[in-house]
């Protein structure tokens, strides 16, 4: 039962990533599309705090970029970390 969570916890992390990377791509090249949009939905309240974070860096230092989907990524990647030595001590 607890690998079963731990395999669905990772199968959730992976989707979140795959999506954040489909959603950055549309936003380059079809960014009005539904698809964008449907992302967009489910995306921007986990890239909140990280869009605060975004710009504060980037208006010290004046670069137009967004960088907050990828500040995003790293955060996921620190929890998926976190989360993967939990259920190791677990298992």
């Amino acid at each position: 039962m607890l690998y079963t969570l731990y395999q669905s916890l990772m199968i959730l992390f992976r989707i979140i990533e795959v999506a954040t990377l489909v959603y950055v791509v549309l936003s380059w090249i079809m960014p009005g599309s539904g698809a964008y949009y449907f992302l967009g939905r489910f995306l921007e309240p986990l890239a909140r705090p990280f869009r605060r974070l975004n710009m504060k860096l980037t208006s010290r230092m004046r670069i137009p970029l967004d960088f907050s989907l990828w500040f995003m990524l790293i955060g996921l990647d620190i929890v998926r970390a976190i989360v993967q030595r939990i259920f190791y001590l677990l298992i």
